[in-house]
């Protein structure tokens, strides 16, 4: 799934599906119960990328068995459990250092050597 936001695109990946082999009370297999997640913003010439990990609710009546599990329908997931507003906070930051990146303000190294290490 691709986010649009203000120009620039986050573009979502699922690094692993963390599941309970059998769930004793629901009688059911592979339950998954949390994802872990990655996300990259790209502006310019850098992208920049944050990872993590959501423990996501009970299933309830709705189950999707673990084999017919898409990538798409995690990253729903993924998302739904982050919720909007940490949405928005990930795309601030990840934003804030695109800029820092595009147009930096500090440099750094000695006048010495041309490489600055």
């Amino acid at each position: 799934m691709l986010w649009r936001i203000s120009g620039a695109s986050m573009n979502w990946n699922i690094v692993n599906l963390n599941y309970l082999l059998h769930d004793q009370q629901l009688l059911r297999y592979n339950v998954v119960e949390s994802i872990d997640w990655s996300v990259t913003r790209q502006r310019g010439d850098f992208t920049v990328e944050r990872h993590g990990t959501v423990n996501l609710e009970a299933s309830g009546d709705t189950f999707i068995p673990y084999e017919d599990i898409t990538e798409s329908t995690a990253i729903t997931w993924a998302q739904n459990a982050l919720g909007s507003t940490a949405i928005a906070e990930l795309e601030t930051d990840m934003d804030a250092e695109l800029a820092l990146l595009n147009t930096p303000t500090h440099g750094f190294g000695v006048p010495w050597t041309y490489s600055g290490i």
